[in-house]
């Protein structure tokens, strides 16, 4: 850009060349804006041009290139990707997140990065040098978490039990009934409402169960933990309604904008359930209507959220605020 006034503008392009133009046949144009993939989530706009850089993986590669309602195009440079399959194969990737060392020097190089001088000290004598440490005696569990451990492999067993009868297509016994509720009890005693936060977890993950079942409660008791603070902390409630729902309106705008209207119909009827669970938690449901922008909905709304969100469910992050 060179300069810019309410009626004329010029810009100078890449290969050198300087234009000018009236603004009056270009009325249209506005302040394009970048960021990053991190900060564009959860943002809808008509069009997105998308930078393609080798720290990118599967799940990066999604959200940019759903961010669009009408267009979006990827761009990248030869000195990152070599070819195209290069470049598929880099956006195709699930990996963890990155390190340092997933950089190489002649990363640097390509990109003229200058990295500091790195000395290695000469090897300084260790006294303790061929010791061999006592090894550190583990830690033995206490009573009440083996008591909490066996009560929850219990539960565990106990739903296992029901969850293959009712798959092979019959039904529980009464003696596998009768059994599911002696272990919820005992549970209980363990912990306060240890039997609800333990079926919510299993219900989250079903790698859960089958752990649990054989002996391996650690993580079924990290997320029991979970549901315990997401009971008594209204805060977190909203924190994690919010995420669900934005992350649901992903699912339904990408299978939206594919035309699979089936898949759509599945995650609108996940976010409708949703949405009905403020029935029963008011408390929820008044923190999250100064929220509303978070959620897709309009300044002002008059209906309790449960029924207003369905409605809205397609429509928010500022396509279609004027409905």
């Amino acid at each position: 850009m060179e300069s810019v006034g309410s009626a004329h503008m010029a810009v100078l392009l890449d290969d050198g060349r300087a234009i000018a133009f009236d603004l009056k046949n270009y009325a249209q144009v506005d302040h394009g804006y970048a960021a990053t993939i991190h900060k564009a989530q959860g943002v809808t706009v008509d069009r997105t041009y998308v930078l393609a850089t080798q720290g990118l993986d599967r799940h990066a590669a999604y959200v940019a290139l759903s961010r669009h309602r009408e267009a979006v195009q990827l761009h990248y440079g030869e000195d990152d990707f070599a070819s195209r399959d290069k470049l598929v194969s880099t956006l195709s990737r699930d990996r963890a997140k990155d390190m340092a060392s997933d950089y190489t020097r002649d990363f640097a190089d390509r990109r003229s990065i200058i990295l500091p001088a790195v000395s290695v000290p000469a090897k300084q004598l260790d006294m303790f040098e061929g010791l061999t440490p006592a090894r550190r005696p583990e830690r033995q569990p206490t009573d009440c978490q083996r008591r909490l451990h066996d009560s929850v492999v219990r539960v565990a067993k106990a739903v296992d039990g029901i969850v293959r009868a009712r798959k092979s297509g019959g039904l529980e016994t009464p003696k596998q009934a009768a059994e599911l509720r002696a272990a919820a009890a005992e549970l209980n005693q363990q912990r306060p409402n240890g039997a609800r936060d333990l079926r919510a977890a299993f219900v989250r993950d079903m790698g859960m169960l089958a752990d649990a079942t054989e002996g391996r409660t650690a993580g079924a008791i990290r997320s029991m933990d979970f549901e315990r603070r997401y009971w008594t902390d209204p805060q977190l409630r909203a924190d994690h309604f919010v995420r669900s729902w934005r992350q649901l309106g992903d699912r339904h705008e990408w299978f939206e904008r594919r035309g699979d209207e089936s898949a759509a119909g599945r995650v609108r009827a996940q976010m409708t359930a949703l949405a009905k669970t403020l029935e029963r938690d008011p408390q929820l449901e008044s923190l999250l209507r100064t929220r509303g922008k978070e959620l897709g909905l309009p300044a002002h709304i008059d209906r309790p959220l449960s029924q207003t969100l369905p409605d809205w469910i397609g429509w928010g992050r500022g396509r279609g605020m004027e409905r």
